[in-house]
């Protein structure tokens, strides 16, 4: 949205699984176009972002493994800031799991660790 006001009010309005199914829909058109450049980063990032705030709607497994690609992908970019950010949203994404995945739970929080 260009206007923060704007999204604001759409999201206080939004039912949660509603806005989360909307997010899963964003996300979904954002991966079609990523044939761009699926080695950057912030355009990753971006579908992991949407992604996670979908994850309450069920897909948490999408939402953690596109946030460990866009980690992953900031990490070899040398940005640990947005490493980190990305793991964090991912262990959020995590959080909605009825059983998380150990050894991703365990990557994920090593990112965040590794940030100064």
């Amino acid at each position: 949205f260009a206007y923060p006001l704007v999204r604001d009010v759409l999201h206080s309005r939004l039912p949660a699984l509603e806005g989360a199914r909307l997010h899963g829909q964003v996300a979904a058109a954002l991966e079609e176009r990523l044939t761009v450049d699926e080695s950057d980063h912030e355009i990753v990032g971006e579908v992991a972002s949407h992604l996670v705030e979908a994850a309450a709607a069920g897909d948490v497994d999408r939402a953690v493994e596109w946030s460990l690609r866009a980690a992953d992908l900031a990490q070899k970019a040398g940005d640990v800031d947005a490493a980190a950010t990305y793991a964090q949203r991912g262990l959020t994404a995590l959080g909605f799991a009825p059983r998380p995945d150990a050894a991703k739970k365990s990557r994920l929080e090593a990112i965040v660790r590794a940030r100064p």
